[in-house]
């Protein structure tokens, strides 16, 4: 593993095999917590992600336009082969975790106010799972993380939740 400096102080780790190449531009960190560098070509400017770079170079193709790349630790400046799969958008936004305004610090998890219990959510594919309602939230996001499981198989984002002392 080896390190790549990126702008704003900070770094992105990369395997051996993908330093020399990858080290050949400057990188620089995109506020969404990417790597990414500028290619000019012909007087235009676009942006090249480094996960999608190494991705890339892995496959030994080039990505399909439907094609994403999703950071298997959540972390986007882990730029490591291992932690790097293809995958459908639907199948990136399931490894994502709560969403900022999220209360409950779990995903899929909220407090219904007029009974003062946690509900437990999941939508696939536009179908609803209603998961019912619990006395505490660590219950919901327990329940929550085994249908996750089942119906989105390895992409299943899981919540984190401590076990009872």
């Amino acid at each position: 593993m080896r390190q790549i400096n990126l702008s704003r102080d900070k770094t992105c780790v990369v395997d051996q095999i993908d330093y020399v190449y990858i080290s050949t531009w400057k990188w620089s960190f995109l506020s969404s917590g990417y790597a990414v560098r500028q290619k000019r070509d012909r007087g235009k400017s676009s942006l090249i992600l480094m996960h999608r770079e190494i991705t890339q170079r892995t496959l030994g193709r080039s990505l399909l336009p439907k094609e994403q790349v999703d950071h298997i630790d959540g972390d986007g400046l882990n730029n490591q082969r291992a932690n790097l799969r293809v995958c459908s958008h639907s199948q990136n936004l399931a490894n994502g975790g709560p969403r900022a305004r999220n209360r409950s610090g779990y995903r899929g998890v909220c407090l219904d106010k007029t009974t003062g219990r946690w509900v437990a959510d999941l939508q696939v594919n536009r179908e609803r799972y209603r998961l019912g309602r619990f006395s505490t939230a660590r219950d919901a996001a327990l329940a929550w993380n085994v249908v996750a499981l089942e119906k989105l198989g390895e992409f299943a984002y899981q919540n984190l939740v401590e076990a009872k002392p």
